[in-house]
């Protein structure tokens, strides 16, 4: 355990430091003074109470903007080198991780447009919880790092809430390519940066596109509840199947450090509690009829895999078009509102219950106590205020309603800390981008009786002139896909916000 907490905690500082330097490549170009999007503009109203104590008799002036710069590129460099230390695993304090949040949460809003993505954001969220509850601070107010399985349980809530409603909110968009399970048949040759293999991934046949859209509503909403169930064989299976979803998303497309961390984040599901220690503190769960129902884990895992795929799916021939198997979504946005009001506060309800069962362990521990206590309790709030953006997904979860209560007591004190980016709500791909009409092909019919898909990928061409010469070039984006003769290049986990080349 120990082992995998020290993995994980360095893939974190690789990630930070991934992030730091990404930043500061490309800062003079975004949000320097000099840059699109000056950082000194979006200061006084993003740190109003260090613009006045620092910066207030300069008033927006060209002082004041190359001040800022100076303070954006000593944060940046402060930044690659705590999370190097990190990176490297020659220290894992708390502090540190504390620190390289707060640094990046600096940066990302002095950021501003090109700073808002959403796995900016999660990597904040991410920093937090781990600062707060998963990294060591002290022997004296945390359990020791071979038997401190309470910690694991805000991660893996985190990556339950990710996953969850960035599959939830594909149906409650009402987008038809999710709808009809037609999303990959666009996706590969319109998202912003394919990979190399995006390309061979388009060519497969649509069928098989289908039941990979079907496959990625399986893994993201269905398999998602396996993460925090309390058995760790059923953990393990939901963070394998996550594991393989990044793997092929990470394979064909480039989304900076997004596919890498969301692959971090499964290793605290893959953590199993250490059998000996609770032996040691005289809970025995070693016995023959504990191992006996343990064996039927793995079984029941993929039947309820196979009994989801059956009341979410329906598969069958379409009449008139020559025996073609079609695969079609049976969930209407309803349905999938009625589910969400049904297990929301069940889930958040086990989860609570299940971190409160460690009491029972506490009790029995011959010292350290107090201060397994009190990570606890800290371990508690921290799944409260993650909890909160759950109320927003339906109109059902933000009422008065007796099953949201533990959430709801976590709502003002969410309101204070949301500024920084502790508690967020995700929403991945909610709508495909690069539909065409698919009226230009007349009468012809597309796989399964539904009308063809028609991709349709729009670019703006930027051109500037010299001003030595007065001659014009096209601005042509590094990364971008542009010259169809070229393949996509693989660039994550660094992402190039904006990077132009003549």
């Amino acid at each position: 355990m120990a082992k995998l907490r020290n993995r994980f905690l360095s893939g974190l500082g690789l990630i930070f430091l991934v992030a730091f330097v990404s930043y500061y490549v490309q800062f003079p170009g975004l949000v320097s003074s000099s840059g699109i999007e000056p950082a000194g503009r979006i200061f006084p109203r993003a740190f109003p109470a260090l613009y006045k104590h620092w910066f207030y008799d300069m008033i927006d002036s060209k002082e004041m903007w190359v001040a800022v710069d100076v303070l954006c590129e000593a944060a940046c460099i402060l930044g690659i080198f705590l999370s190097a230390l990190a990176a490297f695993g020659i220290i894992h304090h708390g502090i540190l991780f504390f620190g390289m949040t707060m640094l990046y949460y600096f940066l990302v809003q002095l950021g501003g447009t090109f700073y808002s993505f959403q796995w900016d954001t999660l990597l904040l969220e991410t920093g937090w919880v781990v600062s707060i509850c998963y990294a060591p601070w002290s022997r004296l107010l945390s359990f020791d790092s071979e038997s401190n399985e309470v910690s694991n349980w805000p991660l893996r809530f985190l990556l339950f809430k990710l996953m969850f409603m960035s599959g939830v909110v594909k149906i409650q968009a009402d987008c038809p390519t999710w709808n009809h399970l037609t999303a990959l048949e666009y996706h590969f040759a319109t998202q912003c940066l394919p990979g190399p293999l995006a390309w061979f991934a388009h060519q497969m046949h649509p069928l098989l596109l289908r039941i990979g859209v079907a496959i990625t509503f399986l893994i993201e909403i269905q398999s998602s509840f396996l993460l925090i169930f309390f058995r760790p064989k059923f953990r393990q299976v939901g963070a394998w199947l996550q594991i393989i979803l990044q793997v092929l998303i990470l394979a064909t497309g480039n989304y900076n450090f997004f596919n890498a961390l969301t692959l971090l984040l499964c290793l605290p599901c893959l953590e199993a509690p250490n059998r000996r220690t609770f032996e040691e503190d005289g809970i025995n769960r070693r016995s023959a009829k504990g191992r006996e129902v343990r064996s039927f884990d793995l079984p029941v895992c993929f039947v309820f895999l196979a009994w989801c795929f059956g009341t979410m799916f329906t598969v069958k021939t379409q009449d008139g078009t020559d025996g073609q198997v079609s695969i079609t979504l049976a969930w209407t946005q309803t349905f999938c509102n009625r589910v969400i009001d049904r297990t929301i506060p069940l889930v958040i309800g086990v989860v609570f219950v299940t971190l409160l069962y460690s009491l029972r362990r506490i009790a029995g521990m011959k010292k350290g106590r107090l201060g397994a206590l009190v990570h606890l309790v800290v371990c508690l709030l921290c799944l409260g205020m993650s909890s909160v953006p759950f109320m927003n997904l339906t109109p059902g979860l933000n009422n008065d309603s007796w099953p949201m209560l533990p959430t709801r007591l976590f709502v003002e004190p969410w309101r204070h800390i949301q500024p920084y980016h502790f508690s967020n709500g995700y929403g991945l791909f909610r709508r495909m981008t690069g539909v065409g009409d698919s009226r230009r092909k007349g009468d012809e019919k597309g796989w399964g009786g539904l009308p063809p898909s028609v991709v349709e990928r729009p670019e703006i061409i930027l051109e500037g002139r010299e001003a030595s010469t007065g001659i014009v070039r096209q601005l042509n984006f590094r990364w971008k896909p542009g010259d169809v003769s070229k393949r996509p290049k693989q660039v994550a986990p660094y992402q190039p916000r904006v990077s132009f080349s003549l």
